[in-house]
């Protein structure tokens, strides 16, 4: 990307909020300031479609179309590199990693990617297998939710299976709490607000017969409205200690 950026004219970053790269262009002075976004970061998934761009690292690859986004990046930024007569002011292109996992964007921030010269605005895109090729989706107001990450880790007296009466099993515990997390949607939020929640991993325990000490709990929440995002963390940990307590 940074060889592809500095082919082009661009001013170059590197390592910016861990593995993030920049490339900047300037033309004819500072303002207005945009940046274009494109997230570079893969999945732990093997890509077994036998394409000819399939990934080449095993048991990782761009499951989520960000092969496809930088694509679209480091084209539109070629373009404006060709076409400066058409624009004046500084593009910045942000190339940034870890989105998966929800830590990038806040990383390149700290590290004043919007700064020098301040961005007025920024701009993504998301592609979208429901639509046909050539066609962009647009809408009025929020488009992409929000998501946030959440782990739960409870705690119990762990022992043997064939003495439940003896223990605290934090299996039984995790089971109720999972159940209980789906009511927060059907019944804390307003059914006319967007929200998803959903668990993705339950991790316990080692053998059959044992009861573990504690089981972890991991998912994630996606809202379009920042107090409903605010909320979902507080109705969260409302179930879980109610549900734990009891």
């Amino acid at each position: 990307i940074a060889d592809l950026l500095a082919k082009m004219g661009c001013e170059v970053q590197t390592n910016v909020g861990g593995t993030g790269v920049v490339g900047i262009l300037r033309n004819g002075g500072d303002s207005p300031a945009i940046a274009l976004r494109a997230d570079i970061d893969a999945l732990p998934i093997a890509e077994e479609t036998g394409s000819n761009y399939a990934s080449k690292n095993p048991g990782v690859m761009h499951a989520c179309g960000h092969d496809a986004h930088m694509t679209c990046l480091i084209g539109a930024m070629q373009i404006l590199a060709q076409h400066r007569e058409c624009w004046q002011g500084t593009v910045k292109a942000i190339f940034q990693p870890a989105e998966e996992i929800v830590i990038g964007a806040e990383a390149m921030i700290q590290e004043s990617v919007l700064e020098n010269p301040k961005v007025d605005w920024v701009f993504g895109l998301h592609v979208q297998p429901d639509l046909e090729v050539g066609k962009v989706g647009v809408k009025e107001g929020p488009l992409m939710a929000a998501a946030d990450v959440f782990s739960i880790k409870i705690k119990g007296c762990g022992g043997h299976g064939a003495y439940p009466h003896l223990i605290r099993d934090p299996i039984m515990g995790a089971a109720a709490v999972v159940m209980n997390l789906q009511t927060l949607i059907s019944r804390s939020r307003n059914p006319l607000e967007p929200g998803v929640l959903s668990i993705g991993t339950i991790q316990g325990g080692t053998q059959h017969n044992i009861i573990p000490e504690e089981v972890e709990l991991t998912g994630t929440v996606r809202t379009y409205d920042t107090r409903l995002r605010t909320d979902m963390e507080a109705w969260i940990r409302r179930i879980v200690s109610g549900t734990v307590a009891a």
